[in-house]
């Protein structure tokens, strides 16, 4: 789909649902795409961003990031974190609390969360770090154990959850993001047309209470806002992940 916006006609009537997946991880991941993600774009505007939660099995001896950090340093590739998948925001979060506290965790793709929770829960694998939204229903049963939120805040619906950086492990904040874009050259009046509309949308009382309700932290910023903070995460995410190593494959 991004592909296909990317070499659409500019003329409005072709939208992307952007996401940092799509626009910012991938340019790390891949060496090359079938499109520029800073060149090819501009945003009608940002919608909201989704937080990461660290989440151990039950009967994990670690219980705090700082104990979790500890133990990988004593007994290198012991541990193992699990993903929804090779190139996901999970496994993309999890290599990088990894990669930057300086400890060796052994990654365990799967396909798809629910995959992950049915190894997770009775202990064959150790860790995830999954959506804060999709995690949530699994630690209200009780199912797994949370460790820390990986966004700039605590969570309204899991408060007594520090995040990374209030730990003191690490300095580490990472959040999903996801909006509406148009193909670059899309005449300034369309575009000017397209965020009037999503910018009413966004103010309903409607949409802020689905987005919280789904886990989302809705954001409203203005169109230059905008724009410079997707330019900011392609660049900051695409260093990170290079300097990591992360592969999609």
């Amino acid at each position: 789909g991004t592909e296909l916006v990317a070499k659409s006609e500019p003329d409005g009537y072709t939208l992307l649902l952007g996401a940092s997946a799509n626009l910012a991880l991938s340019n790390g991941l891949y060496r090359k795409l079938p499109y520029d993600p800073k060149a090819d774009f501009v945003p009608v505007g940002l919608a909201a961003t989704f937080a990461y939660t660290l989440v151990a099995r039950n009967d994990l001896p670690a219980r705090t990031l700082g104990e979790i950090v500890g133990y990988a340093r004593a007994n290198p590739a012991k541990l193992t974190y699990a993903s929804a998948g090779n190139g996901t925001g999970q496994h993309i979060c999890g290599a990088l609390l990894w990669h930057l506290s300086g400890v060796s965790v052994t990654h365990v793709p799967y396909k798809g969360a629910q995959a992950v929770y049915q190894d997770l829960i009775p202990g064959r694998v150790d860790l995830f770090c999954d959506a804060s939204s999709t995690a949530r229903a699994q630690l209200d049963a009780g199912r797994v154990r949370p460790v820390a939120v990986s966004g700039p805040a605590r969570l309204a619906y899991h408060p007594e959850v520090p995040t990374v950086r209030e730990t003191g492990v690490l300095d580490f904040e990472m959040e999903s993001w996801a909006g509406y874009f148009v193909r670059k050259g899309t005449p300034a009046p369309i575009v000017a047309r397209l965020r009037a509309d999503f910018e009413r949308v966004m103010a309903t009382p409607e949409m802020a209470a689905m987005l919280e309700k789904r886990g989302a932290q809705p954001l409203r910023l203005s169109a230059a806002e905008s724009e410079a903070l997707v330019a900011r995460e392609i660049d900051k995410w695409t260093r990170l992940i290079r300097e990591a190593g992360i592969v999609a494959e």
